[in-house]
């Protein structure tokens, strides 16, 4: 895997880092101590180490005979997390049997339909995903169950015949949040006659989800706008998943790959499961290792 070089830890690889915080229980918390947590394990599984099958097996071992999964008895299921969860399923030599159930269970998610309002001048009849239930449709849970789903289909995951209809209300969903050019916020793209500005990892994600319509104008608009930000939000996590997108989407990620080498030394001060593992498949040059991030023909 590659270095994680940077001053005193130039010795020490981001996956050395992920393996010491495994639980006893064989998932990641979201720092090393912390319980284990889906979207943080799910990461670890999609970063491809060698015990990434670890992570996916702590995944299928959580999920529950209703098809969901569960880090947190007393919460409410996390629709988002379980996207992430369907995708870091994809990436398994022989995709899970529990993959079916869980596909099953996110297409039946629907966030609220609500009147149309002056006061976010969007669709509001468009009933894409929520993060939890009885709560409205937000970006990042659509555009991860959005990338699942697909991702499970090009898998040979068996779905029903509603996936069209839903993949099609989350695109739609997407296309209609977009920001006034290009990119997204986290749900609203105007409130009170105000344009809201769109947000690097947010765009990222969203991308992901509908490389497969690469000709659309608010996804063009939206590459265009992350590349020319790609570096504006200095964090790890955003710098990560600004070169996972430019990567998948075949677009020069030099500068985002360069700047998140730069902020490696607080990354890994910091030791936040999420941030360290989305570095690790950022870096990792092997030519498979955004595989799971890619859905749809290359020129679609």
């Amino acid at each position: 895997m590659p270095e994680a070089a940077s001053g005193a830890h130039a010795s020490v690889t981001l996956s050395d880092i992920l393996a010491a915080s495994c639980n006893a229980d064989g998932g990641w918390g979201y720092q090393r101590g912390k319980s284990s947590r889906i979207e943080s394990t799910a990461w670890v599984a999609l970063a491809r180490t060698p015990f990434s099958s670890d992570a996916l097996r702590w995944l299928t071992r959580i999920q529950g005979a209703d098809g969901w999964l569960r880090d947190d008895q007393h919460a409410p299921v996390n629709y988002g997390f379980n996207a992430l969860a369907l995708l870091a399923m994809t990436t398994a030599h022989r995709v899970p049997g529990g993959a079916t159930a869980l596909a099953r269970n996110l297409l039946g998610v629907k966030g609220l339909r609500f009147d149309p309002s002056p006061v976010v001048r969007q669709d509001n009849a468009l009933q894409a995903w929520s993060w939890v239930d009885g709560t409205l449709s937000w970006v990042e849970p659509t555009a991860y169950a959005l990338l699942a789903l697909k991702r499970a289909r090009q898998c040979g995951v068996q779905m029903p015949a509603s996936l069209a209809e839903r993949l099609d209300v989350g695109e739609r969903m997407l296309i209609d949040r977009v920001c006034t050019g290009g990119g997204w916020n986290y749900g609203n793209a105007q409130v009170f006659d105000k344009q809201l500005l769109p947000h690097g990892p947010t765009t990222a994600v969203a991308l992901l989800s509908m490389r497969d319509h690469r000709g659309v104008a608010a996804v063009r608009d939206s590459l265009v706008f992350l590349e020319q930000h790609a570096t504006a939000e200095r964090s790890g996590l955003a710098l990560a998943l600004a070169t996972i997108c430019l990567r998948v989407f075949d677009r020069d990620a030099r500068a985002a790959l360069d700047a998140a080498r730069r902020q490696l030394a607080v990354s890994l001060r910091l030791e936040q499961t999420v941030t360290l593992a989305a570095l690790l498949v950022a870096i990792d040059d092997r030519p498979d290792a955004v595989e799971a991030f890619t859905v749809g023909a290359h020129d679609a």
